[in-house]
């Protein structure tokens, strides 16, 4: 029922504690009966759970009686009336389709204890008189006191004991080596049978240093190097670190829940060709729209770091094919891989076809991983900041483009200290003028030596190229063998719960 029942036999005020206090609410009830009731939640519970767990106590209260309950949580009287039937006909689910909460199950139950009931709601702190003003006052009065009182919430919040100094012996023996050199020492002292430092700190023996280190950390879990710290300003510990170091490794409470604390190994290295334009990089890059163009396709060599780029009104994999066949492939010969974002234009069957036509192999990058084509990347955003040649001359940014050309080609690199256009031709780029001469006044080369010493000088610029070169990774990149005990990481850990299974073999 919700109206007020006219044989009631009792009648009672329900309200959940508004007052907090050092982490403690109390639900309270009282009625015009001689009856009080007050319970101590927890601290982390909210004002709605303490609401049904009153509204549940008063139900019990009146078991086999006729009453009225008066409340002014609509979340109480909502859950009873209206979200309870539905909560039935779901078959105990919530709208997400969630098992409900105990404390609901529990609450109708409890409905059915009174032998007549009429929960009502009504409004909180009330001033004018009658009854349910009486009444939820009383209850406001009843909740102040246990949300006050604190003996009962000392008694159930759970505590941390932090272990600060663990048990030590009332004499500690010192080895004789020990006590030579405290004695040496200047400012030590000895103080009820322990050795101490001048700046207080007290002398661990070395023969129960690892009890002493292993009862300080189990108290803190502390890492390595806030534990050496902490324990380093009051004690004074023999090979404090090592300890540490074993303490902290061999604590299985640690290696359950600590993150993984191996340095990480070196990434791998991309692959590059042995020489100029055997390994290419390509990718589309946007720019704004002129005559027509809007697209650029971009061409990076892998080993020598020499672009071709080339304006494109499409972003298709007729673009690809045209320019492979009609450019690259004729000035630079086939190349062996080919390596592309996963783009439509790079997956369609043609490109694929005419690579494998043409024995290229073409290497998909992992997909969101933009790292993988990182040089072309690079390439796209270096072309795009130099192509702001076009702002002076006022020209669009295809006729500009074989400027920054020219000035990536003759730019030097930081790992091999040359230029791409070094590389590919031998010679320094010709941006600064010649000396003036002939064959005789340079050095009496004839044609055929020069192209000798050509060849000998791009042979000893590839070689050098290649040692400067990151070499891919071919050892194991850990450091387990057959047989190691290790740690396994869950992939969905709990909250609050351990992230490491084992150790496992």
């Amino acid at each position: 029922e919700t109206n007020p029942l006219r044989t009631q036999t009792l009648n009672i005020s329900q309200r959940e504690a508004g007052l907090y206090q050092k982490g403690s609410a109390e639900p309270g009830m009282q009625g015009d009966s001689k009856f009080s009731s007050q319970g101590t939640g927890p601290p982390y519970q909210d004002l709605s759970t303490k609401s049904r767990i009153a509204l549940n106590r008063a139900l019990l209260v009146a078991k086999g009686r006729t009453v009225n309950i008066y409340t002014d949580s609509k979340y109480a009287f909502a859950t009873l009336h209206a979200h309870g039937a539905i909560y039935k006909e779901r078959g105990l689910l919530t709208a997400g389709g969630k098992e409900i909460k105990e404390e609901i199950l529990q609450l109708l139950e409890a409905v059915w204890a009174p032998d007549k009931v009429a929960v009502i709601h009504c409004k909180g702190h009330q001033t004018r008189g009658g009854i349910e003003a009486k009444g939820n006052r009383k209850a406001d009065r009843e909740a102040r006191q246990a949300a006050m009182s604190n003996s009962s919430t000392k008694k159930k919040t759970p505590t941390l004991l932090l272990l600060l100094e663990p048990s030590l012996p009332e004499t500690p023996s010192y080895s004789p080596n020990e006590k030579a050199w405290f004695e040496q020492e200047s400012g030590s002292y000895i103080q009820g049978g322990r050795w101490k430092f001048s700046d207080g700190r007290l002398a661990i023996p070395e023969a129960i240093a690892p009890q002493f280190m292993k009862q300080f950390h189990q108290g803190t879990h502390m890492g390595k190097t806030a534990l050496e710290t902490l324990v380093g300003w009051h004690f004074y510990v023999p090979c404090l670190t090592a300890i540490t170091r074993a303490v902290c490794e061999q604590c299985l409470t640690c290696a359950q829940n600590n993150p993984w604390q191996v340095p990480t190994q070196p990434p791998g290295i991309q692959e590059t060709g042995a020489t100029p334009c055997e390994n290419l990089l390509v990718d589309f890059t946007e720019l704004p729209r002129a005559r027509g163009y809007q697209y650029m396709l971009v061409f990076v060599c892998t080993f020598s770091g020499w672009v071709e780029a080339f304006p494109t009104r499409i972003e298709k994999a007729q673009e690809v094919t045209r320019l492979l066949l009609k450019d690259i492939i004729p000035r630079f010969g086939l190349p062996l891989t080919l390596g592309s974002d996963n783009g439509p234009a790079f997956m369609a069957e043609v490109v694929q076809q005419l690579s494998q036509l043409l024995k290229i192999k073409w290497k998909l990058h992992i997909v969101y991983h933009p790292q993988s084509s990182g040089k072309v990347q690079w390439m796209n955003q270096t072309l795009k900041h130099l192509l702001k040649f076009c702002q002076e001359p006022h020209l669009r940014w295809d006729q500009v483009l074989p400027m920054a050309f020219l000035q990536v080609r003759c730019t030097l690199t930081k790992l091999t200290g040359l230029s791409p256009c070094e590389i590919v031709f031998g010679r320094p780029p010709p941006i600064i003028n010649q000396v003036k001469g002939d064959l005789w006044e340079l050095g009496e080369l004839t044609l055929k030596r020069q192209m000798q010493a050509l060849g000998l000088a791009m042979q000893k610029i590839h070689g050098w190229v290649r040692e400067k070169l990151p070499i891919s990774l071919t050892d194991p990149v850990h450091p387990f063998t057959p047989g190691d005990l290790v740690w396994v990481k869950k992939w969905n850990p709990t909250t609050l719960g351990p992230i490491w299974d084992g150790p496992t073999l």
